[in-house]
């Protein structure tokens, strides 16, 4: 073992997990890069706007997402009830029930809004925040956990990743979504749909809760960081407890802080130890 991290890894970790990991998230980002580009065109034109090509590259788009979240969820319960059998490390059973309702959420989300309000433009504007707001912290965030805080240059350009890190939760996550919310509230409201306010109410609630919670983190990982100077070898083994704690919800695009933080910090860790030594 690597690493040891009880109570969710007492055995610690190992290169294999970490490559692993590391392999995983580079395929989140990918995953949702690509959702985001092809929901780009209804964005900006409208949904009356677009072409035919256009409107379903944006269907295409959030079912993709949908898939990868039913996909995920497979594969999470796989690791955590069967992993010998498919050749995994076990999954946390905390970490599988948080990540199962997180996944619940968003085809709660895409799939009813699809069936009935797919030219609705507030949600397009969720959508897309929430699949590039996921590619910009993921993708940074794999970059981040491969420099050396104990060199002043890598230090400050971590620094410079949490500010803007901080900038894209506070846009897609606070301007963007409060704002398509209400709008999408009343829209609800005007149209009579019980239903759906009933449904909007929960998950907003849901989704606020958590958007509330990046905001947190990305705070304070961003007072924590602006203030810190190189490490020494003694100091460096605390700061990337502390890092992958602060900057695993940053890489979360919907769902829990903490879930993300059992699933990154395995990988932040892990891969430190490969970092290049300062001199």
């Amino acid at each position: 073992p690597q690493t040891p991290a009880p109570p969710l890894f007492p055995h610690g970790t190992s290169d294999e997990l970490s490559l692993y990991m590391y392999s995983w998230l580079t395929v989140v980002v990918t995953i949702h890069g690509v959702c985001g580009l092809l929901v780009l065109p209804v964005l900006f034109k409208g949904w009356q706007d677009s072409s035919d090509v256009e409107r379903l590259a944006y269907v295409l788009g959030l079912i993709a997402d949908v898939g990868y979240d039913i996909q995920d969820l497979a594969n999470i319960t796989l690791s955590t009830f069967a992993p010998d059998r498919v050749g995994k490390p076990r999954t946390p059973l905390v970490f599988f029930i948080i990540m199962t309702l997180h996944h619940q959420m968003a085809m709660l989300l895409v799939i009813p809004m699809n069936m009935r309000y797919i030219d609705w433009q507030p949600y397009h504007q969720i959508a897309a925040a929430s699949l590039f707001g996921a590619t910009l912290c993921y993708g940074t965030g794999q970059y981040k956990m491969t420099l050396d805080m104990a060199k002043g240059s890598e230090l400050r350009q971590i620094k410079g990743i949490c500010l803007f890190q901080l900038m894209v939760v506070i846009i897609t996550r606070v301007w963007v979504w409060f704002t398509a919310l209400y709008l999408t509230m009343w829209k609800l409201y005007d149209d009579g749909d019980t239903l759906f306010i009933s449904c909007g109410v929960v998950v907003g609630l849901l989704f606020t809760i958590f958007n509330l919670a990046l905001v947190k983190d990305g705070i304070q990982a961003v007072v924590k960081w602006v203030v810190t100077s190189p490490a020494t070898s003694q100091e460096k083994d605390r700061m990337v407890d502390d890092l992958a704690r602060v900057d695993a919800a940053l890489q979360s695009p919907v769902g829990s802080p903490r879930a993300a933080s059992m699933k990154s910090a395995v990988n932040m860790k892990s891969r430190f130890k490969f970092a290049p030594k300062s001199e």
